[in-house]
């Protein structure tokens, strides 16, 4: 039953991604994570569970709740996926053991994860940094960022093609997003996103969107913003299923920041 469940699950969430109609998402989602919620509930310690409800709390926020009217729901959402990765680290005895530990003891335990634990390291990691980003004026936050940071550097350093890419996506954003003179490295930044986009390759349209979105916008380069979002608009990229849904998010981003450029420049 328990397997039964988290392939249902993971065939779930695939069919989402695979989706051409970001709205028709949208609305259907949240009915998918208070199915996942249940089935959780019911299994507070399959991690299947645990790292696809993860994931998918936090494609949902990321999807569909970047906008500044969203920041308190976003908060709430990378809240709970954050929940349940932390609960997926937590099945590993000795991850719990040096949770709280300083963090030379925290770092040696994260050494301790390998190849094949990439996938719950870059969950986790991916939803605690969005939390962390989502909740700027918390110091509570903040506190977490050197814990969560190690996360995905674990994950990056185990395998940097991972996701297409995703852990060198999640840097870029983070690294230029910094407030100026307390971490903000738009050089490193830059790197980040390129990688990314070389990982991601020609079909994947949200590298180049958040390129433009997040790097484009901390350099002030009107120019590069304007004519990278452009190109996601002009490109003619037959969709992989995989890709459906996101490259259509990605479309639909671009074409608002778009019309944003002169409040954002």
């Amino acid at each position: 039953m328990n397997r039964m469940a988290a392939d249902s699950v993971q065939s779930m969430l695939g069919s989402l991604l695979e989706q051409p109609d970001p709205q028709l998402v949208h609305d259907g989602a949240p009915a998918c994570l208070l199915v996942i919620d249940s089935l959780i509930r019911r299994d507070p310690r399959n991690p299947s569970l645990l790292r696809d409800g993860c994931t998918a709390y936090t494609t949902y926020a990321t999807a569909f709740l970047s906008g500044e009217a969203d920041a308190v729901r976003a908060a709430r959402l990378q809240g709970r996926a954050k929940e349940y990765g932390q609960r997926l680290l937590r099945l590993r005895g000795f991850y719990t053991r040096a949770e709280s530990a300083p963090m030379p003891e925290y770092e040696a335990a994260l050494a301790r994860f390998g190849g094949r634990d990439v996938p719950d390291l870059y969950a986790v990691g991916s939803a605690w940094l969005g939390w962390i980003v989502s909740c700027p004026e918390s110091m509570e936050a903040m506190a977490e960022l050197p814990r969560a940071l190690a996360v995905m550097e674990r994950a990056l350093a185990l395998d940097e093609r991972y996701a297409d890419g995703g852990a060198h996506l999640v840097f870029g954003t983070y690294f230029s997003l910094q407030p100026v003179g307390a971490g903000q490295d738009l050089p490193r930044s830059r790197r980040h996103f390129e990688r990314a986009m070389e990982l991601g390759g020609a079909e994947d349209l949200m590298p180049r969107v958040l390129f433009a979105e997040f790097y484009a916008r901390a350099a002030n380069d009107p120019e590069l913003f304007a004519g990278t979002l452009q190109g996601v608009l002009d490109s003619k990229v037959s969709d992989t299923p995989r890709l459906r849904l996101m490259n259509a998010v990605a479309r639909d981003r671009a074409a608002r920041l778009l019309q944003q450029k002169d409040e954002i420049f």
